[in-house]
């Protein structure tokens, strides 16, 4: 039985973006491979702990 990844945020050190991404399936994907970049800053976003309001909005909208 697969096991679904889980959700995980990112946040851009620069100007405060922030991502959470959610990986659709346990197969690797090209984008799984690649690190997020920021689309106004064009900075690699480190990952972040995601704070309750995340995993809610995890669980809701999916």
């Amino acid at each position: 039985m697969p096991i679904q990844p889980k959700p995980y945020k990112v946040k851009c050190e620069k100007c405060g973006h922030t991502t959470i991404v959610r990986p659709r399936s346990d197969c690797l994907d090209p984008r799984d491979l690649t690190k997020q970049i920021c689309p106004t800053c064009k900075l690699v976003m480190p990952r972040v702990p995601m704070n309750i309001f995340d995993k809610l909005t995890t669980i809701f909208y999916k």
